[in-house]
């Protein structure tokens, strides 16, 4: 919330783009460990990856897997809607590298 108490909306790239920017630069960052929501952590990790940071899971380690009921977004209160919002997602970003030649180049 900013202080007029409207939500501020948080994306992957722009979470991941103010921790380099709190590091001082890309060359500061380092292998970077991504902690996201079990059923986000893929694409939290390499959407990460996209924004040019040499991103990892943390191996071992049980991603949070509990949904706050009061989320700002609507669509983080639980797992079903968290679910079907990533499976649009992850779908519309294949979509798009489709299209644009990322993959299947002829």
């Amino acid at each position: 919330m900013n202080e007029g108490g409207e939500l501020i909306y948080l994306n992957t790239t722009g979470v991941a783009l103010d921790a380099v920017k709190q590091a001082g630069g890309f060359e500061k960052m380092g292998k970077t460990i991504v902690l996201a929501f079990y059923e986000h952590n893929l694409r939290a990790v390499n959407t990460a990856r996209e924004a040019g940071l040499e991103a990892f899971a943390p191996a071992g380690y049980e991603m949070p897997s509990d949904y706050d009921s009061q989320s700002g977004q609507p669509w983080t209160r639980d797992r079903n809607t968290f679910m079907l919002y990533e499976v649009r997602t992850r779908a519309n970003a294949k979509r798009a590298d489709i299209n644009d030649g990322k993959i299947y180049k002829k």
